[in-house]
């Protein structure tokens, strides 16, 4: 099923060609389409409105002028994009009536044949809700699972037959994110990349949040040393991938969740046609070359990340350092690379090979690397809970999102020694090499970043 990001000022325009008239009124996007595991991500580009005075009603329904139909088309082969119709309903839901399916049905595979191998979207908007459908091959379409806004706010804008009923383990969390909003969460895609000490609480969170639809990628299997914090697993999962305990323990809290599972490196074909479909990414991972990797992801797809780090500093006994901080990557803000959060001695260690890095430990290079941190729950249920509350800010604007918060346990930096949480005052930085893709999607060539011959998916 598809997905459609559409930046916040495109959707602007469209409201204001659709909604400040009486009437029915209609439009085209245009966009990027990509292939992904469900089906296209389309990166909306600009609105192409069609003229009230182009559109003429008939015994069959609404019919857009040649003249109008021509230009969108050629405009669509100029730039090698894909086109997705747009038009209201003055009245009643957002789906296609009788007459819609009458015109899609003789529409479609003109278009189909005028753009071959591009996917062609249809949409129909109210003021509040958003119903699509995309086609490869036929005039049969397929739902479109999300249609989402695209910068420095997020909006889920479709709609879900259905999905409004009233579900009372939320009723104690809706004066907070109303019951719109809740129904928006739980129509979420969430990709999760690492599910050790800090992402297994990220999806314990979010699984009582009520997000229902998620992807858990992470190659590792559940160690003693991780019984002190793994909250997924108990001293009888030592030895199973860290994936599968994440799906056993949102599907024990709600046996209706969707939950894919890759048991692999992030660096394969399959995760990354899986997790650039999906609306926003946690970023659990331990290691700057993963770091990296996600940022230049989500810069591609226009996808939210939240990327937290934990760090604790300890010498016989006593603690010297203790914090972490949460980074909130959004389009049009600051990147994991503007924000100087990726070592990129330490990104290049990671994504270098076995061999390579077998070389540079025998020559010396590398210190502290490959060496185990210290780790405790209560730090890591902190961190985690800060990350959650961000994306809970960035769904619901209640305030400013904040780009990097810190958390310092201890309060070292400060004169009066004492726990502080607090932003960073921090932008986005001119001539960023990773900013720079942003939106790029494919053409941003992040699959140069896959290992061979990596499997594990399931």
């Amino acid at each position: 099923m598809a997905v459609i990001k559409i930046p916040v000022g495109v959707r602007e325009e469209v409201f204001q060609h659709l909604f400040t008239k009486s009437g029915e009124h209609f439009g085209f996007l245009s966009a990027d389409a990509y292939p992904s595991a469900d089906g296209p991500v389309f990166l909306v580009r600009e609105f192409l409105p069609i003229r009230d005075e182009l559109v003429a009603f008939s015994k069959g329904g609404w019919e857009v002028h040649t003249e109008a139909i021509l230009e969108v088309v050629n405009h669509a082969v100029l730039n090698q994009r894909a086109l997705i119709e747009v038009h209201n309903h003055a009245l009643g839901v957002a789906q296609f009536s009788p007459i819609d399916r009458n015109g899609l049905e003789q529409f479609v595979p003109y278009i189909l044949d005028s753009l071959p191998g591009r996917p062609y979207g249809a949409t129909v908007w109210t003021s509040s809700d958003i119903y699509g459908e995309y086609f490869e091959t036929s005039a049969q379409g397929t739902p479109v699972r999300s249609i989402t806004t695209v910068g420095t706010s997020f909006t889920q804008l479709n709609c879900a037959p259905g999905s409004a009923v009233p579900d009372p383990r939320f009723i104690r969390q809706e004066s907070w994110l109303t019951s719109a909003g809740q129904t928006a969460l739980g129509q979420l895609r969430i990709g999760i990349v690492g599910l050790g000490g800090t992402g297994s609480l990220v999806a314990q969170n979010l699984a009582y949040l009520g997000i229902q639809d998620f992807v858990l990628v992470d190659d590792d299997d559940a160690e003693e040393s991780n019984m002190n914090r793994l909250v997924t697993a108990s001293f009888a999962d030592i030895e199973t991938p860290k994936t599968i305990l994440g799906h056993r323990l949102i599907r024990r809290i709600n046996p209706k969740a969707s939950v894919r599972i890759l048991t692999t490196d992030l660096r394969t074909r399959s995760v990354f046609s899986q997790l650039k479909e999906v609306d926003v990414i946690f970023g659990c991972v331990d290691n700057d070359g993963a770091r990296l990797v996600l940022n230049e992801l989500c810069r591609a797809y226009h996808i939210p990340l939240f990327d937290l780090g934990v760090g604790l500093d300890a010498e016989d006994g006593k603690v010297i350092s203790a914090g972490g901080r949460v980074v909130s990557v959004i389009p049009e803000g600051p990147c994991l690379q503007c924000l100087g959060e990726i070592d990129q001695n330490e990104a290049r260690y990671f994504l270098s090979s076995s061999k390579d890095q077998e070389v540079e430990h025998r020559l010396g290079y590398v210190e502290g690397l490959d060496v185990a941190e210290p780790a405790v729950i209560s730090l890591n249920a902190k961190i985690a809970s800060i990350d959650v509350n961000e994306f809970i800010v960035f769904l619901t604007g209640a305030r400013p999102l904040n780009y990097l918060l810190d958390y310092d346990m201890l309060g070292n930096a400060h004169s009066v020694p004492s726990q502080r949480l607090g932003p960073r005052t921090v932008s986005r930085k001119t001539g960023c090499v990773q900013c720079s893709i942003e939106g790029q999607g494919d053409e941003a060539q992040i699959e140069r970043y896959i290992i061979a011959n990596k499997t594990g998916e399931s």
